[in-house]
């Protein structure tokens, strides 16, 4: 059996989160959600739902925390988000598009289910929410992987919550 995978993502901002998306569902891993974070959720995630659409790949979208998880932080993001849809997707609903509204608690169901390796390509606020929320989650998460692509992506208050539930965070940088 493959490796299943949580991800969160700020997918939209550049095309790094859309390609390692693509790569986990190629790769055989078992992608069990996509949960989005960090500025326009709600693009985010219609954008993650389009390119699931493209690949054939019947992958649950939830919408994730919205703001850092410190209003020291502020979210990163750049006004062309929505450029990668067009009126009529901007226009339909997130129901519409098949895009759970709570998408954090759907993601918390899904680690008490089972061991899961939680794959961040955005900063930690989703999983760090979650461990504030429930601490027991941790006991359920086999590893934490971030990746680091720029400073943008780093909340080092989120990585602490991580850290003091007693989860080390892989960190992968370029």
């Amino acid at each position: 059996m493959s490796q299943k995978i949580l991800i969160s993502t700020d997918i939209g901002t550049d095309i790094d989160d859309a390609l390692a998306v693509l790569l986990a569902q190629r790769s055989g891993l078992k992608v069990d959600g996509i949960y989005v974070t960090n500025g326009d959720t709600i693009s985010r995630a219609k954008i993650a739902k389009k390119l699931l659409i493209k690949l054939d790949a019947e992958i649950e979208v939830g919408l994730g925390a919205a703001n850092p998880i410190s209003n020291k932080v502020s979210p990163y993001h750049m006004p062309f988000e929505g450029t990668f849809l067009n009126k009529k997707e901007t226009a339909k609903s997130v129901k519409g598009w098949g895009i759970m509204e709570d998408g954090l608690s759907d993601l918390e169901s899904k680690i008490l289910q089972g061991r899961h390796v939680v794959v961040s390509l955005a900063p930690l606020t989703n999983i760090a929410l979650l461990l504030n929320r429930n601490p027991e989650l941790a006991k359920k998460i086999e590893k934490i992987c971030k990746s680091v692509i720029s400073p943008y992506n780093i909340n080092t208050i989120a990585i602490r919550i991580c850290y003091n539930a007693g989860k080390s965070v892989i960190m992968a940088c370029n």
